[in-house]
Order: structure tokens, then sequence, then C-alpha cells
């Protein structure tokens, strides 16, 4: 249980880390060519002005289940990681 939860912390995050990163890499391209991005169709235009939309707005599902699953990974880590206590001989509780 305990590499599941890992694996459900560290995988969704991974993936919407390098989703971000290939997005911001287009648009970094686009503006250093002079250019204008499109973020809604991942466009680069030198005719048209598009105006900046937040990764948070544009992908909301992608970071909600993201977060869900490192949020459930969590979970699953920490109690998996508990083992039961064992009654130490001769206490009461």
């Amino acid at each position: 249980m305990h590499r599941l939860g890992l694996v459900l912390i560290i995988v969704p995050l991974l993936l919407l880390g390098c989703h971000y990163a290939s997005e911001l890499i287009l648009a970094d391209q686009c503006l250093d060519a002079g250019g204008s991005f499109n973020y809604s169709t991942l466009s680069c235009s030198f005719t048209e002005q598009w105006e900046y939309v937040p990764y948070s707005v544009r992908h909301r599902w992608n970071l909600n289940i993201a977060l869900g699953f490192s949020l459930l990974g969590l979970v699953v880590t920490v109690v998996g990681g508990r083992k039961p206590r064992t009654p130490r001989l001769g206490s009461y509780s």
C-alpha cells in the first residue's frame, strides 16, 4: 500500500508538470518570435492579439483530477503506513 500511495502522489503531479511545461515552451517560443499566443487553440498568430488565460482556468479539470489523485495517494500512504498497536506485556491500555 505504501508504494501505491507514493505512485499516486508523484505520477499525477509529474504528468501535470509535463503538460504545463509543454504549453509553456510553445507560448514562450511564440512570444520570443514576436507573435501572440492563443492559449485555447495553442497556436501562434502574428496578426491578432490574444489575451492571456491562466493554466488553472484553461485546464481546471486536469488540475483537479491530478490534485485529487495526489491527495488520495497521501491518504493511502498515511493509512497504509500505520501499523496496528500490539499490546505490551503488563500494560492495561
